[in-house]
């Protein structure tokens, strides 16, 4: 009887073994799909990173741009009010000789009036 009390024990440490073994191999499966998964995680995130750097100088580039269009659109508009304002002072002056000419032509028909 000691002898199979002895056997069973035998076989539930043997039984217990291979569950422990069994267990182990699953922990150790488990840390590796998790120790990959990480690692994947970590590459993802780099790419992450390098295309929000890759947007971030592209936005700055647009900006540069943009400020730089707008400057130029500035300098385009100043130039055209520059150019109206010597538009409108010359519009001026030969409104001025018209009129100067109309009233010396009025004067010399009047003047020729008298004469006849």
């Amino acid at each position: 009887q000691l002898l199979q009390e002895q056997d069973t024990l035998n076989q539930l440490l043997a039984k217990a073994r291979r569950e422990l073994q069994e267990q182990g191999q699953a922990h150790v499966q488990a840390t590796l799909e998790l120790q990959s998964a990480a690692e994947e995680g970590g590459r993802e995130a780099a790419r992450q990173r390098e295309r929000a750097k890759a947007l971030a100088s592209e936005v700055s580039q647009l900006k540069a741009r943009l400020e730089e269009a707008q400057a130029e659109a500035e300098a385009k508009d100043a130039a055209a009010r520059v150019d109206l304002e010597k538009v409108k002072e010359t519009s001026m002056q030969f409104v001025k000789k018209a009129v100067e000419s109309k009233k010396a032509l009025q004067q010399l028909n009047e003047e020729k009036d008298a004469l006849v």
